[in-house]
């Protein structure tokens, strides 16, 4: 097929019945094998390819159909946004945001949640995607009144992250209805952590069932003076609203497979994305989620309450991370998910306005000692299927993560 009745070339997909790449018809998009049924084959073609020092995605010709039919729906014929990737330059929205645009056609608007201590690398990675052309929105919020809300989320609850949470998926609806664009895309659906899958294809992303005022009720305003405005950021649009507008949540993993290392290497090279200059403390990867300094202690306080910590879920994302020299080999002794956090201590107890001794005594208010066990000076974790001594109820089940329990008014522990 040399080329198209409709004259549209300047877009690889433009809403006919077929493709129009650089000449070649739908059998073969920049270098992926369509065939139904077969696995893609490592290519010297552009895009996706062995020339480029990376194999194709491993794409099933259905999936693919699947996807160029949803992204048509949301296709805008004025080349005005229409597709919202919500990220922070990391290796999986700045991949999916650019390949949005330069593999489908897309118009893609790139969003992205202020981090609680930003790292010189993450800061870097955001710059590398706006040079790589794509738009940014970066929402800031009251800097005063997110840092009163991350310190006591952090001493009541042992999740400094939940300010943020809250933050980004709700300035993800809020960003998308503004610029009325109706396509949601991320690369990877969010830990599910007992939430169950239908929210994360809800345009509030469960959302609307958590208010941060619920937290602590009344004491926000009565104590702090913060008002219910101040909270516009952690509160996501009307769900009505949102369905009214026909928005619509969608991850590339339910198409596509795309390896991390695949991911990455096309990061690389489009977006400038670069690695941490180390490893992440709590785990043995230099690659995801580095853009926070917080994010140590996050994973380190799931660990304390769950038993499950920062290296174990980064094994669960992708098994062939561990074919990355970039990032650092995997660690089957899961030997670094209960490393504590001491690299950046300086910069948490100046945010949490703590002493060190009252720091290090709220985290220890929520290890939980049916899961620990203090051994030559250290903390241990239990072994699953035993009964550690001196504790009843029995043996310990297999850690688990914990969730923030969610009900229609409140979250609690």
């Amino acid at each position: 097929m040399e080329s198209c009745g409709c004259n549209k070339n300047n877009h690889k997909h433009h809403g006919c019945d077929h493709f129009i790449t650089n000449n070649r018809d739908s059998s073969e998009i920049d270098g992926i094998d369509t065939i139904a049924g077969s696995d893609v084959k490592e290519t010297s073609e552009p895009g996706f390819g062995e020339g480029r020092a990376y194999a194709a995605p491993d794409v099933k010709k259905a999936g693919h159909d699947a996807l160029i039919r949803l992204l048509d729906r949301f296709r805008s014929p004025m080349g005005e946004y229409d597709v919202l990737v919500p990220g922070n330059g990391g290796i999986y929205s700045a991949s999916l945001a650019h390949m949005l645009r330069e593999q489908y056609g897309m118009n893609p608007l790139t969003v992205t949640w202020a981090p609680n201590l930003p790292t010189a690398i993450g800061r870097e990675n955001l710059q590398g995607l706006l040079d790589s052309g794509l738009d940014n929105t970066y929402v800031s919020p009251n800097w005063q009144v997110h840092r009163k809300l991350t310190q006591l989320s952090f001493s009541r609850l042992a999740h400094p992250m939940l300010p943020s949470i809250l933050g980004q998926r709700a300035i993800t609806g809020k960003t998308a209805l503004y610029h009325n664009i109706g396509l949601v895309f991320f690369a990877h659906p969010p830990d599910h952590s007992g939430n169950g899958r239908k929210n994360d294809y809800h345009p509030d992303m469960g959302n609307g069932s958590t208010r941060i005022e619920d937290v602590y009720p009344g004491e926000l305003a009565n104590r702090y003076g913060i008002t219910r405005g101040d909270l516009s950021f952690y509160h996501s649009p009307d769900p009505k609203e949102m369905f009214n507008a026909g928005m619509e949540i969608h991850y590339l993993s339910d198409f596509l497979t795309l390896s991390t290392r695949q991911t990455m290497a096309y990061a690389m090279e489009h977006t400038g994305f670069k690695p941490a200059p180390q490893r992440e403390e709590g785990t043995y990867t230099r690659c995801h989620e580095i853009d926070d300094k917080m994010t140590s202690l996050h994973y380190y306080m799931a660990m304390v309450k769950s038993g499950v910590g920062r290296a174990v879920s980064d094994a669960g994302m992708e098994p062939l991370s561990q074919a990355m020299p970039e990032c650092g080999a995997m660690d089957p002794t899961n030997r670094y998910d209960s490393e504590v956090p001491t690299r950046y201590l300086g910069d948490y107890l100046e945010y949490f306005e703590m002493e060190e001794g009252r720091f290090w005594e709220t985290v220890e208010r929520f290890r939980k000692p049916r899961l620990w066990t203090r051994k030559d000076g250290a903390w241990q974790l239990n072994e699953p299927g035993k009964e550690p001594v001196g504790i009843k109820g029995g043996a310990i089940p297999p850690p688990v993560f914990e969730p923030v329990r969610q009900t229609r008014h409140s979250l609690t522990l």
